[in-house]
């Protein structure tokens, strides 16, 4: 089991976006020498609220030379935007950069980010399947031809090749059956949207692992889940309960772009009807409430709280653990021997950084509370939304 960090660097009005990604920047720092295994960041533009990652490579790249063993994910690249062949080269040399630690993730993207790229909606899926068959053939063969609807070459060579071989971790994200089916058969990992029981996420995991099992693959999931570490559970009430209604109602911002009558019948029309239903219990989230929900009692200690259902053998899990800058009071996340135990480590420190930056940049001994608001996934119903997550 690997432990991680879940970032989607949303952007309050107001907030100096040079400020905030120094601050990722220092986070990820924080979280390398805390011993944290892996740290995920999305890819997404035009919407500042839910998030103004617009380049992970870039951060990953730079943060590859301030840091010495935490892993980078991509949460995720969306690929029907994106020109493959490029995206190819660019995750090459990102992963050249990291010194062989970078892992991507492969996705079709939020519906809001269609018509501000200028891509029709309908043509979300056709584009996402070629780019994924061009990109496992640009990692693989010394030179490819693809023939396409959307794409047709012939010849190309695809540089630098990337460090790891054929190429970086892939992972994918969903709720539909055909998409742990396909994860399970290429033998990707695969993200469990965090807003969604255990009840409904069951069924699509055991069509993933019984995918994976049949091509010899060993399963790789990762479980995004909110976490707040304190043994006062008022306390921690006090201090994350609004944040993380921040971060969700952040998270649902983007629907307000989609709300013309027009648009939600293009939406219902083209596969994606979830978004033309407004994000129901995301804009106005519920209370925090008990066990395996979007609501988790956010204080539960991982060995009780844990990842719910069975574990088979050789099986890995991810725990995501997000982080949201607008907290900053004492306390981060310690990683001991056993790699299921988490403890609060009250006084702990951010490293210095070796950059002074600007005006309101944290200073290299800020006291930050590592806390919880990881989950980007809409609570959408098994075949709604499909994996349309960015």
């Amino acid at each position: 089991m690997r432990f991680g960090i879940y970032c989607e660097m949303q952007s309050p009005p107001g907030k100096s976006h040079y400020d905030l990604t120094w601050e990722i920047m220092r986070q990820i720092e924080h979280a390398d020498a805390v011993g944290f295994d892996v740290y995920s960041i999305i890819d997404h533009h035009f919407f500042p609220k839910f998030s103004i990652s617009a380049n992970p490579l870039a951060m990953f790249a730079a943060a590859a030379q301030r840091t010495r063993r935490i892993r980078f994910r991509t949460a995720l690249h969306t690929l029907p935007l994106e020109n493959p062949m490029r995206l190819a080269g660019m995750i090459a040399e990102a992963d050249i950069l990291t010194g062989g630690r970078l892992e991507c993730g492969l996705g079709r993207g939020h519906a809001w980010l269609f018509a501000p790229s200028a891509l029709p909606l309908e043509e979300s899926r056709p584009r996402y399947n070629e780019a994924i068959d061009i990109l496992e053939l640009a990692f693989t063969k010394e030179k490819f031809s693809y023939d396409g609807q959307f794409y047709k070459i012939k010849d190309v060579s695809v540089v630098p090749q990337p460090l790891q071989k054929p190429h970086p971790k892939f992972y994918t994200g969903g709720t539909s059956d055909v998409t742990y089916q396909m994860a399970g058969e290429r033998g990707w990992g695969i993200f469990v949207p965090p807003l969604l029981p255990w009840k409904v996420l069951e069924a699509p995991l055991n069509i993933y692992k019984k995918a994976c099992a049949a091509r010899g693959h060993t399963p790789d999931i990762v479980y995004i889940r909110p976490v707040y570490l304190d043994e006062d559970e008022k306390l921690v009430r006090k201090e994350v309960e609004t944040a993380l209604h921040n971060f969700l109602a952040f998270n649902a911002s983007p629907v307000d772009s989609l709300q013309e009558e027009a648009v939600k019948a293009e939406l219902r029309a083209k596969g994606y009807g979830f978004y033309a239903s407004g994000g129901p219990g995301i804009a106005h989230p519920a209370p925090l409430r008990g066990d395996r929900g979007a609501g988790d009692r956010l204080h539960r200690h991982p060995r009780q709280g844990g990842a719910p259902g069975s574990r088979s053998a050789g099986e890995r899990r991810d725990w995501r653990i997000s982080h949201r800058g607008q907290l900053r009071r004492a306390g981060a996340l310690e990683k001991h021997q056993d790699p299921t135990v988490v403890r609060p480590a009250r006084d702990a420190r951010i490293p210095p950084a070796g950059h002074s930056g600007r005006g309101g940049l944290a200073k290299a001994n800020a006291r930050w509370r590592t806390h919880v608001c990881m989950g980007k996934y809409s609570s959408c119903q098994p075949g709604e939304g499909d994996d349309a997550y960015s």
